[in-house]
């Protein structure tokens, strides 16, 4: 080990532990594949958690999507309303329940 990354070591107790524990690692077969398998099953935690994340995303864009028809339906059922539309007629015309309907008419 040169000057530099010893006297790095001493002042990073968590790079000296690292590098006594790299030593008892490295030189042990069974610590090693120990390492290995605990290694592969973190990737492949890192997998799933993309896959989460890439889920999460695409469920929140069809909620943003159902959101924002919903609010055309809404906008619209106003409009309707404010010309004098029967709310029979605008429940059916932009697909909102009468009740819906009712309570933007309010």
């Amino acid at each position: 080990m040169n000057t530099a990354l010893q006297e790095f070591v001493k002042k990073d107790k968590g790079f000296e532990q690292y590098t006594e524990r790299y030593e008892d690692v490295s030189s042990d077969l069974v610590v090693r594949r120990q390492f290995a398998a605990w290694s592969a099953e973190m990737d492949k935690l890192d997998i799933v958690r993309a896959i989460g994340v890439a889920e999460g995303k695409a469920e929140g864009k069809a909620e943003g999507k159902a959101e924002g028809e919903k609010q055309k339906a809404i906008d619209a059922a106003r409009k309707l309303l404010t010309l004098g539309v029967d709310p029979d007629i605008v429940a059916k015309g932009v697909d909102l329940s009468l009740e819906e309907v009712l309570v933007l008419g309010k």
